[in-house]
C-alpha cells in the first residue's frame, strides 16, 4: 500500500485535499477519461502540448517548475483506505488497483511520463465525485483560465442529469448529426473537430444558433416571453420531441428549396452565418406558420420557394460577399429572409 499524507482546504465547493506524489507513482494510478471515449471530461491529448512538457522536462539548466497541482477524483473502494487525522487525512492505495481520474493536468502527467523523469507534484485530491461533478469542475476551470473549444463544454453538459437548455439543445444536435433522414446527417463537427469532409457546421455554432429559441434556465413558464423563446411552452413540457420535428420540417425545407447550396462547402448556407441568420429568421416564420396552423416541411416548403425566387431576382446568394461573417451578416441574412418571405 502507498501513503500520502492530505491536508484539508475548505473551499465553498466542499472540502480539497492537498497532498504530493512522485509523478511515477501518479502515473500507475491515474487513469484519463476522455469524452470521445465516452469516459469523462478530457480532452483528446494535444499532441504538440505533451512534446512541449517532455522537452521542458529534459532541461538542464535546473528551472524545470510545475507549481500547479493535478486534480484527480478517488473513488471510495476497496483499493483505498482513509484515515482521519487532526488537519486532514492518510490516504493509503493499492497501487494495483486504486484508480486517480484525472479532472485537470492530463498533458503535464503524458509529458513527464514521456520524458521518463521522476518529479515531485503538487496533488489536490476530490472524492467520490459523480461524472457531472467533474464536468462541471472540469469547465470552471478550462473557460475560466485555458481558453476550451466550446463544442467541448457543450459535450459534457450531455454528462449531467439536471434538465438544461444547452442539454437540450446538445441533445438535438446528436439527433440531428445522426439521424439519416436528417438534413445535418454527418454536417456537424461534434467536439469541434473535423472528421470528415462534409462537417461544415460546428457543434457549438449549431447549439448558439438554436439556443436563443429556448428560455434561459432561471426563467420561469410566467415570465418568458413568447417573441423569442418560441419553443418555451414545449421545453417547460419536457415536449422536446416536438421541438425537433419541428426545426427537422424547417431546415429540410431549406435543404429542398437550396439543394445546391446546402450541399455545397462554397456556400455559407450550413455554415456559422448560415445557420446564424436561418435562426434568426426562425421566430417570425414559426408565429405565422402557429396563425396558419400549418408547420409542416411543406408549408416551410412554400416559404422558402419565395425566398428563392426573390434571390434570384435580387442576385442574392449565401456568400460572404452578400452577407459576411460575423453578428453583422447574420442579422443581415435574417432581415432578407424576413422581407422576401411575404
Amino acid at each position: 500500500m502507498k501513503t500520502i499524507r492530505l491536508l484539508e482546504i475548505e473551499q465553498p465547493i466542499g472540502s480539497l485535499y492537498f497532498g504530493k506524489i512522485s509523478s511515477t507513482d501518479l502515473n500507475k494510478v491515474a487513469k484519463i477519461g476522455r469524452i470521445s471515449e465516452g469516459e469523462g471530461p478530457q480532452r483528446d491529448v494535444y499532441t504538440k502540448k505533451v512534446t512541449k512538457i517532455e522537452s521542458f522536462c529534459k532541461k538542464e539548466d535546473g528551472t524545470t517548475v510545475f507549481p500547479t497541482p493535478i486534480i484527480v477524483n478517488i473513488k471510495c473502494d476497496d483499493s483505498v483506505v482513509i484515515h482521519d487525522t487532526d488537519d486532514g487525512c492518510l490516504l493509503k492505495y493499492d497501487e494495483n488497483k486504486a484508480i486517480f481520474w484525472v479532472i485537470d493536468g492530463q498533458h503535464r502527467l503524458l509529458g513527464i511520463k514521456k520524458a521518463n523523469v521522476t518529479i515531485d507534484l503538487p496533488l489536490i485530491v476530490l472524492f467520490d465525485l459523480s461524472a457531472q461533478d467533474e464536468a462541471y469542475i472540469f469547465t470552471t476551470i478550462n473557460n475560466n483560465q485555458t481558453k476550451v473549444d466550446k463544442s467541448i463544454i457543450y459535450e459534457l453538459f450531455k454528462l449531467s442529469d439536471d434538465r438544461s437548455v444547452i442539454k437540450v439543445c446538445h441533445d438535438i444536435a446528436v439527433i440531428m448529426n445522426e439521424s439519416e433522414d436528417s438534413p445535418f446527417y454527418s454536417k456537424l463537427k461534434m467536439l469541434g473537430k473535423k472528421r470528415n469532409e462534409g462537417e461544415t457546421l460546428s457543434q457549438a455554432a449549431f447549439i448558439d444558433s438554436i439556443s436563443p429559441l429556448f428560455p434561459k434556465d432561471d426563467d420561469k413558464p410566467e415570465n418568458v416571453s413568447k417573441n423569442s423563446a418560441v419553443f418555451a411552452d414545449f421545453y417547460f413540457k419536457n415536449n422536446d420531441a416536438t421541438i425537433v420535428k419541428i426545426l427537422m420540417n424547417y431546415f429540410s425545407a431549406v435543404k429542398q428549396v437550396f439543394n445546391v447550396e446546402w450541399n455545397d462547402s462554397k456556400f455559407n448556407l450550413t455554415k456559422t452565418t448560415g445557420m446564424g441568420g436561418l435562426c434568426l429568421f426562425f421566430p417570425s416564420i414559426y408565429k405565422r406558420g402557429l396563425e396558419d396552423a400549418d408547420l409542416s416541411k411543406e408549408y416551410f416548403i412554400h416559404i422558402f420557394s419565395k425566398i428563392k425566387t426573390g434571390f434570384e431576382r435580387n442576385k442574392l446568394s449565401f456568400t460572404s460577399d452578400c452577407f459576411p461573417a460575423g453578428k453583422g451578416g447574420q442579422n443581415e441574412l435574417a432581415a432578407k429572409l424576413n422581407a422576401l418571405s411575404v
